[in-house]
């Protein structure tokens, strides 16, 4: 039997943060613990208003479902993750937190850490992303300045995006991807990509809106810069819709549901010939220390939003100079401290 905990927690913005379609201060989460004999695996989910997740509402969720989730047997994870589709067939972002809690859990008890059990490699040779939201281009540029970076990546809307690169190729010459979470139409995206290629960036995420599938068609025809699926990927049966619309998919946990549906979806992209990013949702180093797990896999990786907040919960995966350092701990590596 295990014990479940909740706690709820927010996350303060070192700056404001934008993106396309809005602008936080902060980001509310649920932490998620389940504990046997003073063990404990953690994991997390955060509010979404996208995806119309409630970290209230999750708690409530999850609270109607405490005795059953108790009584489990700590087994597996992979075996586990069954029985939690049965729960919550309809709420991947509660089930990414069992599941990340049992992968950290399953790994402390057996004195394993996550990667070793999922049987894959520990050397991440790719190093993560580090994001600026949408600013001033001066507020942009003085983000750069304080924090050199091997890559970056920056959130674009329509305003100025071309202007914007063309100030950043002024101060640095490190790697840059752009996610315009579905801010342009196609007619946008023509002009504007290849300006951005022709100025070095080497990855979009997300050019277009959910619904502009033809429109991705001919875009992914006529440019050659990988374009990577955010929004129009959710879990493994979005996989042949996205290898026809885009050259990648950006494998969030929270939205797949976890660490153990991320390995299957991991492995058919890769037979379909796609390109994988792990990306994050503004987790802590709860979140991303599982994400972490499975990065060795990722041609592109976005684990930074742990740098972003000013109160992380805890200490796990780290980056140095964007380099992806996992945790000495058992599990998904985490220490949690709410002090």
């Amino acid at each position: 039997m295990m014990k479940l905990t909740l706690k709820p927690y927010a996350y303060e913005y070192n700056t404001p943060f934008q993106i396309s379609r809005e602008r936080r201060t902060k980001q509310d989460a649920l932490l998620l613990g389940l504990s046997i004999d003073h063990i404990t695996g953690w994991g997390e989910l955060t509010t979404n208003s996208f995806y119309g997740v409630t970290c209230a509402k999750a708690a409530e969720q999850i609270r109607d479902k405490q005795i059953i989730i108790e009584e489990t047997k700590l087994e597996h994870p992979v075996s586990l993750y069954e029985k939690w589709m049965q729960l919550f067939p309809d709420q991947p972002f509660i089930r990414c937190a069992l599941d990340e809690a049992c992968w950290d859990l399953y790994g402390r008890v057996n004195r394993k850490k996550t990667f070793q059990l999922i049987k894959i490699a520990d050397r991440i040779k790719n190093p993560s992303c580090f994001t600026l939201g949408i600013d001033d281009v001066s507020k942009v540029i003085n983000g750069i300045l304080s924090r050199p970076w091997p890559i970056y990546k920056l959130k674009m809307g329509k305003e100025n995006p071309v202007e914007l690169m063309q100030e950043i190729r002024e101060i640095t010459n490190a790697q840059v991807f752009i996610d315009a979470n579905a801010a342009w139409n196609i007619q946008e995206a023509l002009s504007i990509i290849p300006q951005l290629a022709q100025l070095g960036v080497s990855m979009v995420e997300q050019p277009l809106a959910l619904e502009s599938e033809q429109d991705m068609i001919q875009l992914k025809e006529r440019l050659n810069t990988p374009l990577i699926a955010d929004e129009s990927f959710n879990d493994a049966r979005d996989l042949s819709k996205c290898a026809d619309l885009y050259n990648g998919i950006n494998i969030k946990l929270q939205k797949i549901g976890g660490i153990t549906p991320a390995i299957s979806a991991i492995k058919q992209a890769k037979t379909m010939g796609l390109k994988v990013m792990i990306g994050c949702m503004t987790e802590s180093s709860i979140g991303l220390s599982a994400a972490a797990q499975l990065a060795s896999h990722a041609d592109f990786i976005d684990l930074d939003s742990m740098l972003l907040i000013s109160n992380d919960p805890a200490l796990g995966v780290t980056l140095n100079q964007g380099k992806v350092e996992l945790a000495d701990e058992y599990g998904n590596g985490v220490v949690v401290d709410f002090n």
